[in-house]
């Protein structure tokens, strides 16, 4: 899958290790954590609603909703 141009995330140290990355597209937010352990976290929201907690992490699909109308 091929996605557009959506920006450099904003980065973000998480307390105690690890960090936070968010995308916005439009009324749409992306966001991952890394906790220092390894572990992977995402959650969507629209219009400041949050949509889908720790979804799948399939990168496709979640820059997919990210970007898509």
């Amino acid at each position: 899958m091929c996605v557009p141009n959506i920006g450099a995330p904003r980065v973000v140290p998480v307390s105690g290790g690890g960090y936070h990355f968010e995308w916005s597209v439009g009324n749409r937010e992306l966001e991952f954590s890394i906790e220092p352990s390894g572990r992977l976290e995402a959650l969507c929201i629209q219009d400041s609603i949050p949509v889908e907690e720790s979804p799948a992490l399939d990168l496709a699909t979640l820059f997919g909703w990210l970007i898509s109308e």
